[in-house]
């Protein structure tokens, strides 16, 4: 499998980071689209495949509730100063899109290799909770 170069344009000091990512089979990448402050709304997700923009009409056919949990999710990231985690959503959703259908099932996962050893998904997960208590204007009430 080839290493593709996934353009990531995140709520980093609104910097474009062009880095290599491995191959996920069925993957879709999310990211945020500008620059945000912890007090300031998250801007809505974008989604790519292959450093490719996914097209609005399949991004249209993502539910409310799951681009929330994304932009939560990417919001997190942001907030904890974890630039470097990459966000996949992967299977059948992406397949669902793609076929033009509306997915019903978000799997996901995060690519940590470019993080300290000490940042595990079980240590994120861990934050979620006091997070979504912390920011309720990001719509997110249990974890």
């Amino acid at each position: 499998l080839g290493v593709p170069v996934v353009q990531y344009s995140g709520p980093f000091a609104g910097a474009t980071l062009k880095k290599p990512v491995p191959t996920c089979p069925g993957g879709l990448v999310a990211g945020t689209s500008r620059a945000t402050s912890s007090s300031a709304a998250p801007p809505p997700p974008t989604f790519s495949i292959a450093g490719e923009e996914l097209p609005a009409k399949s991004v249209s056919r993502i539910p409310t509730q799951d681009a929330r949990i994304l932009q939560f999710l990417l919001h997190f990231l942001s907030e904890k100063g974890l630039p470097q985690i990459i966000v996949f959503i992967n299977g059948g959703y992406v397949r669902d899109l793609l076929l033009g259908k509306e997915p019903d099932d978000l799997d996901l996962s995060l690519y940590l290799r470019e993080c300290p050893e000490d940042i595990t998904v079980a240590g994120l997960l861990e934050q979620l909770p006091d997070f979504a208590k912390a920011n309720p204007a990001l719509g997110i009430v249990e974890v």
